[in-house]
């Protein structure tokens, strides 16, 4: 029989063991967002427009030089350091804005959401 005070339905536990039952969600999360930023960074841009991933280091007078040297226009800063929103109708822009220091150039998405500030953080 047992008891009212239902101490033997208790299960011990551990520290592996509540965060070996969260792994399946957490593997999960991790997946769906790699699966969304995936989608948001490679589906079609807008002609010309660009989003350039440069050393987060770089002054923001540091990444309109290089742009503005590879034949592009900064139109906004990202949210996060070392990210901006560039417009360039030259051919081969992306190739010489890699050769002069950028990380990464990608086309860029119509909607960039929070990854572009608004119009007062880029000034």
């Amino acid at each position: 029989m047992t008891s009212g005070t239902g101490a033997d339905m208790t299960a011990p536990e551990t520290e592996g063991g509540a965060l070996g039952a969260l792994l399946p969600a957490l593997a999960l999360a991790l997946a769906g967002l790699v699966a969304l930023a995936g989608h948001a960074l490679t589906r079609p841009g807008a002609p010309g427009q660009f989003l350039v991933m440069t050393s987060p280091g770089l002054h923001r007078a540091q990444v309109l030089d290089l742009v503005h040297a590879a034949g592009g226009g900064v139109i906004a800063f990202g949210a996060l350091p070392g990210l901006s929103v560039v417009l360039s109708g030259d051919d081969g822009f992306e190739d010489r804005v890699r050769q002069r220091g950028a990380w990464l150039v990608l086309p860029a998405p119509g909607s960039l959401g929070c990854v572009a500030s608004d119009a007062e953080g880029a000034r």
